[in-house]
């Protein structure tokens, strides 16, 4: 039976009424998820443009001598092998194009001593993927998804345009810049649009399966740059297809999730009223938690369903209840969170040691997964044969380790999967830097490619689950940053490598920054059996080796907690419960008392656990002994 008017009070967490109402993945999600993943598309053809609009004109002798008893030009344009050494002390009047409009080297003479241009406008174009992420991320978090998503794929479009009609290198380099920032702001607010609705049991894999669409839209630039060979023609078409998913505004709806975080409670009662539909499940009976709000939500309980205007009437009156100072539950007495006070910033939460070591190890594995994958395919050839064949076969690559990535992670957990994956791409880069020139090279290259696109595909699921609704998009944006950085590197590195005569520096490099990384990334916490946290104080219930003071009791204990593949439904102790005064109370709690929203649980006990065990334990739990590894 249903309960009574006055329970109306008690809330529970959009993730529980996912759970036990409206579903986790139902025909609603799949469309939003499908709907949002398409704008992956047009992402790739904007990020990856420059390899078939800077390809090389000179070996595939897109120039002819322009005098055919010119001994020397014609010995060079005769050789079977690389040419671009000799081709560059031929004189400038020997020689002309034929098929200058192919690529931006030949349109714009990028060669020989100019050749470091077309390496700055790649590099460019991640500097302003750098500030897109930025911008774009706190957009997202202040704005809405939707809003980011569209606006930013239509700065993108436009800034095509820019690139298809630039009279010079310059005017390219800049518009490449523009498109950069597009191209941040729309990976970052497809993938957070697409994932947001779903339930807990079914986010990992549906954060992977964005990707694969990511992989589609390598195949759709390779089938574009077939057909408009011209670089010209290639960014016209690249802007159609950009420009077409702009009419995707008309079909995807708001994220409910973010709608509820700015206290737009009424829009997302209706989209979650458009997914019960949908779903053909019911709208849940108690009003979903105000994640500004200082209580938790109680254990939920499922109920026979009720009509959606007392849904709203239990929203408005759990919301004067915490209003007014008012308790329930097992929380009876405790204070709410102190009015006036600022709201939850990236700035405000990095002030918790853990959460700031946790910011910090991801930034630099982002920075050196970017940094590693764009720099093995600079640093080699590739595979010999057309550039097309080539690129798909590179593209291919990407698919069994996203779908091995997707397997992984709900089995294995989310940081081991993204640690092994940047351990086999360092290892494999290691390896590649003792290796001969030749296939093993190429070989050792694509595993690397592999363990790198893996970890890549998992650590923007793991970085946003281990972060809350208030800052996830910011700190998405800024770990985005740190990747656009290592974009940034990797071509100098490259150079810096070929200037010395030695091509074994930049895979020793890129291999030994990964394994680094993949080392670190074992210390993090896992996320896999944890509700996705919307406030600071759902943070106590991710916990790691330095948060359960599981690094202090030896290798054997720590290693339990580092390898730990699915983080059981059960109260977690806090580190500070073995330092004394404030023993229970964890950085974020403590910090939130000094003024950011709060929610008030039992000493040593996360907030899910004590007021979501019920959905913890039927939802996300894992039996103790799977939790071994």
């Amino acid at each position: 039976m249903p309960p009574p008017k006055n329970q109306g009070s008690k809330v529970i967490t959009l993730d529980n009424a996912l759970v036990n109402y409206l579903g986790q993945l139902g025909k609603h999600q799949i469309k939003v998820l499908l709907l949002a993943s398409i704008l992956w598309i047009p992402n790739a053809i904007f990020i990856l443009l420059m390899v078939f609009t800077a390809k090389d004109p000179v070996q595939p002798r897109w120039w002819r001598c322009k005098d055919e008893n010119d001994a020397a030009c014609m010995k060079v344009y005769g050789n079977d092998g690389s040419i671009m050494q000799e081709f560059c002390e031929l004189p400038r009047d020997s020689w002309t194009w034929t098929e200058a409009h192919k690529s931006i080297i030949s349109t714009f003479n990028l060669i020989c001593g100019k050749a470091v241009i077309a390496q700055l406008a790649n590099s460019a174009f991640f500097l302003g993927y750098l500030i897109g992420s930025g911008v774009f991320g706190s957009l997202s978090d202040s704005r809405g998804r939707k809003l980011s998503l569209f606006g930013a794929t239509a700065l993108a479009s436009i800034c095509t345009v820019m690139t298809a009609l630039s009279p010079n290198e310059w005017v390219y380099l800049v518009s490449r810049i523009l498109t950069g920032i597009g191209a941040a702001g729309q990976a970052l607010a497809a993938y957070i649009l697409a994932t947001e609705s779903i339930g807990p049991t079914w986010r990992g894999a549906a954060g992977v399966g964005t990707q694969l669409f990511f992989v589609l839209g390598e195949f759709v630039l390779v089938l574009v740059a077939f057909i408009f060979q011209g670089w010209r023609a290639l960014c016209f078409a690249s802007v159609i297809i950009g420009a077409v998913t702009l009419g995707l505004w008309f079909f995807l709806p708001e994220s409910p999730r973010w709608l509820l975080v700015r206290g737009r409670v009424d829009e997302a009662m209706r989209v979650l009223e458009v997914m019960a539909k949908e779903n053909g499940t019911r709208m849940p009976i108690e009003p979903l938690a105000d994640p500004k709000s200082a209580l938790p939500a109680p254990p939920p309980t499922v109920h026979a369903p009720e009509d959606q205007q007392m849904l709203l009437q239990n929203h408005g009156a759990a919301a004067a209840a915490h209003a007014n100072g008012a308790a329930h539950g097992p929380d009876a007495g405790a204070a709410p969170a102190q009015a006036g006070k600022p709201p939850v910033t990236l700035m405000s939460a990095l002030k918790d040691k853990h959460i700031c070591r946790r910011f910090t190890i991801l930034a630099y594995a982002w920075l050196v997964l970017c940094m590693t994958y764009y720099g093995i395919s600079m640093a080699l050839n590739g595979l010999k044969g057309s550039i097309y064949v080539t690129f798909m076969v590179a593209a291919a690559a990407e698919i069994p380790s996203n779908i091995l990535a997707a397997w992984m992670i709900e089995r294995v957990g989310r940081h081991n999967t993204m640690a092994a994956g940047m351990l086999l791409g360092g290892l494999s880069c290691l390896a590649c830097s003792f290796c001969p020139p030749g296939a093993g090279q190429s070989i050792l290259a694509a595993v690397g490619k592999f363990g790198c696109a893996g970890a890549f595909t998992v650590a923007s699921i793991f970085t946003s689950e281990m972060f809350p609704t208030l800052i996830r998009s910011a700190v998405l944006g800024v770990e985005n940053q740190a990747a656009r950085v290592g974009g940034i590197l990797a071509p100098f590195i490259v150079l810096a490598g070929t200037y010395m005569g030695s091509s074994a520096m930049p895979f020793l490099i890129f291999g030994a920054t990964s394994l680094v990384a993949g080392l670190l990334v074992f210390t993090l916490p896992e996320t896999l059996g944890v509700p996705l946290p919307d406030t600071m104080s759902d943070m106590d219930a991710i916990q790691s080796i330095f948060t359960t003071g599981a690094w202090k009791k030896g290798w054997r204990e720590a290693s339990m907690g580092m390898f730990m593949t699915k983080v059981p439904a059960r109260a977690t102790i806090n580190e500070d419960e073995e330092e004394g005064p404030g023993a229970g109370t964890s950085d974020s709690t403590r910090l939130l008392q000094q003024g950011q929203p709060a929610s008030h649980q039992a000493p040593g006990t996360s907030p899910q656990a004590a007021g979501d065990a019920g959905a913890a334990v039927g939802v996300q739990a894992a039996p103790l002994e799977q939790v071994k590894f």
